[in-house]
């Protein structure tokens, strides 16, 4: 598996594929608690994806694709968590669904 790493202000976001496999997620870990999510498949990140939210490919984690697929992705997905406003507004999604109580997996 590759890993791709980008830092906001409290996240690490992490883009992780494996062209062997074929297989292709988004994690963010909370810097202080180290508690992680598996992030794909939320709401602002596939509509930068502009994908068909009924295929149920993309439902959950990881997400089983074509290596151009895969390749397709990481460019977009470079291009948005490069992109400072997105990275923001992202980290604020993100503290809604980790006080939700959705972030259970804690990094060890």
């Amino acid at each position: 598996m590759k890993t791709l790493k980008f830092y906001g202000r409290k996240y690490s976001i992490f883009i992780v594929f494996d062209k062997v496999k074929n297989i292709f997620f988004i994690k963010a870990l909370h810097n202080k608690t180290k508690r992680y999510s598996f992030i794909t498949n939320l709401n602002c990140i596939l509509s930068q994806f502009n994908v068909n939210i009924d295929d149920q490919t993309f439902w959950e984690s990881p997400w089983e694709l074509s290596k151009k697929d895969i390749d397709s992705f990481i460019k977009k997905s470079i291009s948005f968590l490069s992109d400072k406003n997105f990275l923001d507004h992202l980290e604020k999604q993100l503290n809604v669904d980790r006080n939700c109580g959705e972030w259970e997996n804690v990094k060890r």
